[in-house]
């Protein structure tokens, strides 16, 4: 048997939704305390705002931070997938999942078999020829008979 080997350069995905809705949650939590910071009093609900505030700061930070990092590598083996020196057998794996938002970056995730939800390491947007690649990675789970589906899915860590 032949031995192949297909290797990509990939990125964490980008999700320009979240992005923009922790932006708009965060400005309207610090519009809510506007006023009672200004009047020095915090009360009620407003001890609640100052922190889910931060946490979402620091979730918008964190997501963008792992937009900007370099790109990593995508390998696919006969049997198998490595992303960023992570191996997962072919056996081991779901389904992958393939999700175009509005901007046409292609996005994709392998969800684990025992999983409901896509770790961050295993999602990912390709960088590379968006057809070829997407060509590539059918054939290849088309050849190790590996369920391929597009839709939406969610990353946690």
């Amino acid at each position: 048997m032949r031995e192949t080997k297909v290797i990509f350069r990939v990125k964490f995905p980008i999700n320009f939704n979240v992005l923009i809705g922790h932006l708009f949650f965060v400005g309207l939590f610090l519009f809510i305390l506007s006023d009672s910071i200004r009047e020095g009093q915090i009360e009620g609900i407003e001890y609640f705002t100052l922190p889910v505030a931060g946490l979402l700061g620091i979730m918008w930070l964190a997501a963008a931070i792992l937009a900007l990092i370099g790109p990593r590598t995508l390998q696919l083996d006969s049997g198998s997938v490595t992303l960023g020196g992570k191996a997962l057998q072919c056996s081991e794996i779901h389904e992958i999942i393939i999700h175009q938002d509005f901007m046409g970056l292609v996005n994709v995730a392998i969800l684990p078999k025992g999983k409901r939800i896509v770790p961050v390491h295993w999602a990912f947007r390709l960088i590379d020829d968006r057809v070829a690649s997407l060509k590539a990675l059918e054939a290849w789970a088309a050849s190790n008979d590996v369920d391929l589906g597009w839709g939406h899915f969610v990353r946690w860590l």
